[in-house]
């Protein structure tokens, strides 16, 4: 669809059941996760499938790039996927306990997994998220804490990560996070949406 007209313009099949989709960066391709455990580059233009990506252990349900196009990661609920476009190689494949958010920092060089928990007792909702590097697949840092993840976590600057979170009865705090070390660096109160700028020197938010 052409935004903000809403004029169609271009519509073709996909084989499979399709369980995301995300542009790449660069405009001209879509990046499609199917329920078969496929991932297709697909010109948008005209539907002609570019690459296939295969390797996946379950159904695709969310898809990030690098903003550079260079990497690719996908979930796949008790497992994450990174793929290279440009090399002939499996997918790194990295477990998890669920993922609720994937995704790859401004340079390229971490992976971000975040998923819903619990705390020990049950009684509060937690979160739970793990830094791995996308060269070597080692783990750089992991963190658990109380509160629910709210929309939109976002990554500003080389290592800052905006967590947004729900906690009770009515607070909705944003924390913000040291990538390479799991550090608490700042926590905003009452802050949703929360967006970074560049080099993570700003956050806009609705309060």
């Amino acid at each position: 669809w052409e935004l903000p007209a809403g004029r169609l313009v271009v519509d073709y099949p996909v084989p499979g059941q399709v369980g995301s989709l995300a542009f790449h960066p660069d405009g001209k391709q879509l990046a499609v996760g199917r329920i078969d455990r496929a991932l297709t580059l697909v010109d948008w233009k005209t539907g002609r499938t570019t690459r296939t990506f295969r390797g996946a252990r379950t159904e695709i349900l969310g898809i990030a790039f690098q903003p550079k196009g260079d990497l690719i990661a996908v979930r796949c609920g008790s497992s994450v996927h990174v793929w290279n476009p440009g090399v002939e190689t499996d997918a790194l494949t990295f477990p998890c306990k669920s993922s609720d958010f994937v995704g790859v920092n401004a340079d390229g060089r971490w992976l971000v997994v975040a998923s819903q928990d619990v705390t020990p007792d049950k009684k509060y909702g937690a979160h739970r998220v793990t830094v791995r590097s996308t060269e070597s697949g080692r783990q750089v840092s992991a963190w658990f804490d109380r509160g629910r993840l709210g929309l939109t976590p976002c990554f500003g600057g080389p290592t800052q990560f905006a967590v947004p979170l729900s906690r009770p009865p009515r607070d909705f705090p944003v924390e913000i996070r040291d990538l390479t070390t799991g550090q608490l660096v700042q926590s905003l109160p009452n802050a949703r949406l929360p967006c970074l700028n560049r080099d993570g020197s700003l956050l806009a938010c609705v309060q």
